[in-house]
């Protein structure tokens, strides 16, 4: 098999730092607000609190800066193989029977994203997005066993030489996962297609044909971890991903 290695096109590049600017400003206006309270209305002797919040305030903006960090990434891949979607731990590998919007056997990924964790989502094949779904839920932590089912998330159906699905989940802490791709666009394996803010959780669902050589436990990497290898049958070939949708 061909390995090629292969730099990232730098599609939504930058969509980070604009996920980061409503939080930063927040930041600024809450801690700002009060430390200038403190010093044109608090007793003189009590200063000391403004310099306090102002010193927390540019904790919390250095913490922001880093947790919407998008680094760049090369990738190192044979056609078939499959690309980790997002930064984290493995925390489940196990074969279900139907993905969300597809029919058949699939293997569900589990990968738990903490606070540190870079949170761009990348797309684990070549493939066109066929479809995104928005759905309402709860705010379980992401590490909890019914948060892929219970809480808020986008579900992203992608179109390639096999179907595979990605859930983007929110966690205890987050309100909106975010998708920057919209229906019928096509992309290439480890672009970036959208963020999830701090702790969450990504599910990514791949034909139970496909062999995955990651574990249950394992750190991975957004767009260079490689899962495992998929195959493509001769009517997989013909009529790419559109065998086994559901209607």
């Amino acid at each position: 098999m061909e390995i090629i290695k292969q730099k990232i096109k730098p599609v939504n590049k930058g969509m980070a730092k604009q996920e980061m600017f409503i939080p930063a400003m927040l930041v600024f206006a809450v801690f700002g607000g009060l430390a200038l309270g403190n010093y044109l209305y608090w007793p003189r002797d009590t200063q000391w609190i403004g310099l306090i919040l102002n010193a927390v305030g540019i904790i919390l903006f250095i913490f922001l800066y880093y947790f919407y960090r998008d680094p760049e990434r090369n990738i190192t891949a044979g056609e078939q193989d499959i690309v980790c979607p997002a930064d984290g731990k493995i925390v489940g590998i196990e074969e279900v029977s139907d993905a969300p919007g597809v029919k058949g056997r699939y293997i569900r990924i589990s990968i738990f994203l903490n606070a540190f964790n870079v949170h761009i989502q990348r797309m684990p094949i070549t493939g066109k997005v066929l479809n995104i779904t928005v759905l309402p839920g709860l705010l379980l932590p992401a590490f909890h066993k019914n948060a892929g089912t219970k809480n808020k998330q986008n579900i992203i159906l992608i179109k390639g030489d096999i179907t595979a699905v990605v859930k983007q989940i929110a966690g205890v802490l987050v309100h909106r996962p975010v998708a920057w791709v919209e229906t019928g666009e096509e992309l290439l394996a480890g672009d970036r297609f959208g963020m999830i803010t701090f702790g969450s959780r990504v599910e990514l669902f791949v034909p139970s044909s496909c062999n995955i050589t990651a574990q249950e436990g394992d750190i991975v990497t957004g767009g260079t971890t490689l899962l495992g290898k998929y195959h493509k049958s001769v009517s997989e070939k013909k009529h790419p991903a559109e065998k086994g949708l559901k209607k």
